[in-house]
């Protein structure tokens, strides 16, 4: 064996099966079960008497002597039933263990046993069913507090506890602790092998609480120092540019800008006119027009002669953009350029070439524009788009074109103000609170199974207004052997809903439609030639449809509420009022739904969304799903992030590349190489 290093079926008791179920929690050798943290712990440490166990909540140990010889029977279906009479010194109860033949055998009588399940009272007989059992003193099972871990089902809980103790034993505690000594000595915690040694075999719940307080530290001390080590790696002194007035942008646009855009246009003229490189985020709720402010800094960037670039993460975005700018520079004669891969090889070549002379002053498109044959004459600056859906690899590509350009990152998904402000301290902020005038909030309403005919009566007359709706399914379609029903799926739906509605115009969109399929599709509804357009998550971000006044989210119960407000946000763009229905018969869900019929404003909402499923991957490419932190959350552990974030500030301000923390440099590294490894 390779200690650590070996694969998990190389490991005792894990065949091709139970390696397959391992390696779709991420585990693949040995190691990686010291980081497969539990997510709680059963209190198995105490024993209670018979007479007292029914009166417990939860499962309990009892300690009772077996009486009598236990008794099987066969039951239905062709199972068995396995009776054992056990007692202490206070009465008697009966543990019952059904499909589990060898107990018969495995319990003898006259022998002590510990039994661990919930103590159950029917009249005066007292019984448990299928406990965990193990002779007294054993201290396998019991007489502890043990770890449950996460998604293990199919998993034998004997093989994940045999690998867990076996990688304690293989690891070498004697290396230095990554974790600087004088933040240990700060902030009072345990070493390393304390740590792990505590979250996976702790014999108190002190041992627990030390334990996470450690590893919290170490995982959100590790994410700060990876954000400032990249951020440092990029930042230099940026190109100064001549401040033109941007008044004479204002005027010739159709509408007249908020406050709120031409405040932070200024800040981000400003920076652009310093002479150092802008670096700045721009955060705006749904519909804020961050689009517009973008717009403005490429005006400077094109004024000076140079070049502006602007990157989407969809190819629907990425030509939605191009056909705003356009629109907002055909007044000044320039000339904008799109590239995305879904363009022949003669567009591609033809976009390139307007791009390497500087022909295209304004370059929209999507990773495409970061590809090692797209050279640019004179980049001023670079915009990207729901900068969150752009993985680590995209992102220092982008900051590698770049060089000394400018650089602004926008997304519209409302993360919290504090946590922004923590998470992207290496960026300036500008947040846009202010709607343009004239907008209406979107009325929406939680809907039950039973209106949905309602419902559909209100879309079609709409539709015969000249209104039209989006409807979201979260799935595409309904997989064969898929047990859940109830999940609607886009293709069936679509289908279903014409029968219902005959004479309606309906449309279908979703991800595995080809690039130039989804464009289609969303520009005949653009043009108001679709009166429904049923979808998957794929109209999320920054698509406009003028026309679409209604959206209906089928099991909204699945998706967080910051996605159910970015996905609204497609309706109530113009002055009509909208309305967004959440179909829904979740009664669990009943509440977290009512906070999206209450507030219109993201950041609330973002802020419940954060405390009730936990942030989102904020170096990969996830926003929805998993969290990226593995101990840590966020909600709780504010205070640690924000002194974990000072301390890692202090150390990249004194050692910016890391040279004196080898031990640090290489988690860092791992961190990013995961990261990368995730992308490709």
């Amino acid at each position: 064996m390779n200690g650590l290093t070996t694969p998990v079926t190389a490991l005792p008791g894990v065949g091709a099966k139970t390696a397959a179920k391992l390696n779709g929690l991420g585990i693949y050798c040995l190691g990686d079960f010291l980081t497969f943290f539990p997510r709680g712990y059963e209190d198995r440490s105490k024993t209670v008497d018979i007479f007292e166990s029914t009166l417990a909540e939860g499962k309990v140990c009892v300690r009772a002597l077996v009486r009598s010889t236990p008794t099987s029977t066969r039951i239905s279906g062709g199972k068995t039933m396995v009776k054992v009479p056990v007692c202490d010194s206070t009465g008697a109860m009966e543990m019952v263990f059904f499909n589990q033949p060898y107990v018969k055998t495995a319990l003898e009588a006259g022998r002590e046993y510990i039994f661990f399940g919930k103590a159950e009272a029917f009249g005066s007989r007292k019984s448990m069913t299928n406990p965990l059992f193990e002779p007294v003193d054993a201290g396998v099972k019991t007489g502890r507090l043990t770890p449950i871990y996460p998604g293990t089902a199919g998993l034998k809980p004997r093989i994940v506890h045999s690998c867990v103790e076996l990688a304690l034993l293989s690891a070498d505690w004697s290396r230095q602790d990554p974790l600087p000594e004088n933040l240990r000595t700060k902030y009072k915690l345990c070493s390393q092998a304390d740590a792990y040694s505590w979250i996976h075999k702790p014999n108190t719940w002190e041992d627990v609480r030390q334990a996470r307080r450690r590893l919290v530290f170490e995982e959100l001390f590790l994410f700060c120092l990876t954000t400032g080590y990249m951020s440092n790696l990029s930042r230099k002194k940026g190109i100064r540019l001549r401040e033109y007035d941007i008044n004479d942008f204002y005027a010739a646009l159709p509408f007249t800008p908020t406050n709120g855009q031409k405040d932070a246009s200024a800040q981000m003229i400003a920076d652009m006119c310093s002479g150092s490189k802008m670096n700045r985020l721009l955060q705006g709720d749904v519909g804020s027009g961050k689009t517009l402010v973008a717009a403005a800094c490429a005006y400077q960037a094109v004024r000076n002669g140079g070049q502006a670039v602007i990157m989407a993460p969809t190819e629907i975005l990425a030509s939605q953009h191009y056909e705003t700018f356009s629109r907002f520079f055909e007044p000044f004669g320039v000339r904008c350029a799109l590239l995305t891969s879904s363009m022949t090889a003669a567009q591609k070549k033809l976009a390139r070439e307007h791009i390497k002379n500087g022909d295209a002053q304004i370059v929209c498109g999507t990773h495409a524009l970061i590809q090692d044959s797209v050279e640019y004459r004179n980049p001023y600056l670079f915009v990207v788009d729901e900068q969150h859906r752009f993985g680590v690899r995209q992102r220092a590509a982008l900051q590698q074109k770049a060089g000394d350009a400018h650089f602004l990152v926008m997304s519209a998904t409302p993360i919290p103000r504090t946590l922004t402000l923590i998470l992207y301290g290496d960026l300036s902020v500008s947040v846009l609170s202010e709607k343009p005038a004239g907008r209406k909030p979107v009325q929406t309403f939680v809907v039950p199974e039973y209106k949905r005919d309602g419902m559909y009566n209100m879309v079609w007359e709409r539709a015969q207004a000249g209104e039209q709706t989006y409807i979201i399914c979260p799935l595409i379609e309904q997989s064969e052997d898929s047990e859940d029903t109830e999940r609607k799926a886009a293709a069936d739906y679509a289908a279903a809903l014409q029968k219902k509605l005959p004479r309606a115009r309906i449309g279908l969109m979703h991800g595995k439609l080809k690039a130039q399929e989804k464009d289609e599709v969303m520009e005949r509804f653009s043009r108001g030639e679709l009166d429904v357009l049923v979808s998957t998550t794929v109209v999320e971000v920054g698509v406009d449809a003028p026309g679409a006044q209604i959206i209906i989210i089928e099991n909204a119960e699945m998706f967080g509420l910051s996605q159910l407000h970015q996905l609204r946000g497609r309706v109530g763009r113009g002055s009509k009022q909208a309305y967004c229905f959440l179909m829904s018969n979740s009664e669990s869900a009943k509440e977290r739904l009512k906070i999206m019929c209450s507030t219109s404003d993201g950041f609330r909402i973002a802020e419940e969304d954060l405390r009730l499923r936990g942030p989102g991957d904020f170096l990969g490419d996830r926003q929805h799903g998993s969290p990226e932190f593995t101990v840590a959350n966020l909600t709780s552990d504010m205070t640690v992030l924000s002194c974990a974030k000072d301390e890692a500030e202090a150390l990249i301000r004194s050692d910016p590349k890391l040279r004196n923390s080898p031990l640090l440099l290489q988690k860092v590294q791992r961190i990013l190489e995961s990261k990368l490894a995730t992308m490709n």
